[in-house]
């Protein structure tokens, strides 16, 4: 299997150390249904995740067909939605707030849990917003503007989240201006 990485950027943005510029991958696993348990073996390590599968044919040769995924970390299915924001979204959002660019992006199948880990519960997004906010009230410089946008890519289309009647962004996506937390959970809740 082909593996590519991604070429380092300028920015000293990283989710642990301030001296890696690199794209940081992690994975995320979620508990799995009574369905998936059957036949297939995670092993979660720091760094990466081993799957098993309990094939007979492959144990009758003495073969165990075993896969392991490397990534910058692991967040096994107990991990909390706090520890997901500490480790990632904390250390992006501090970067952001001093100019940098930063993107969280979430990739997976359907019901892999990427609307659970960036919105539902507390996700990702909703304690960004709030830090955020939180953290432009107590600094005495009033220099904040945000504008966000919201775009889907699905079966290779991307759409425009945001209601017509928004500000155009200089790429053609619209953006609005939020002044506060819920205005701006407001405008996702919208899109």
């Amino acid at each position: 299997k082909t593996r590519t990485r991604a070429t380092p950027c300028p920015l000293p943005m990283d989710a642990t150390s301030k001296t890696d510029a690199r794209v940081r991958v992690f994975a995320r696993l979620r508990p799995a249904k009574p369905e998936e348990e059957v036949g297939h073996f995670l092993q979660v390590e720091k760094r990466a995740v081993v799957v098993q599968s309990d094939c007979h044919s492959l144990r009758e040769e003495g073969l165990v067909d075993a896969r392991k995924f490397t990534y910058d970390g692991v967040f096994p299915p107990s991990s909390g939605q706090q520890d997901v924001f500490d480790k990632i979204g904390a250390p992006i959002l501090e970067e952001c707030l001093r100019g940098y660019n930063g993107t969280i992006l979430a990739y997976g199948q359907t019901g892999s849990g990427k609307t659970y880990t960036l919105i539902e519960e507390s996700g990702l997004l909703p304690r960004l917003v709030h830090r955020l906010f939180e953290t432009i009230s107590n600094d005495a410089r009033p220099v904040y503007e945000v504008d966000v946008g919201a775009i889907q890519i699905y079966h290779d289309q991307v759409d425009d989240l945001l209601p017509e009647g928004q500000m155009q962004a200089r790429d053609g996506a619209r953006k609005l201006r939020c002044s506060s937390s819920c205005e701006l959970l407001d405008a996702f809740s919208k899109a």
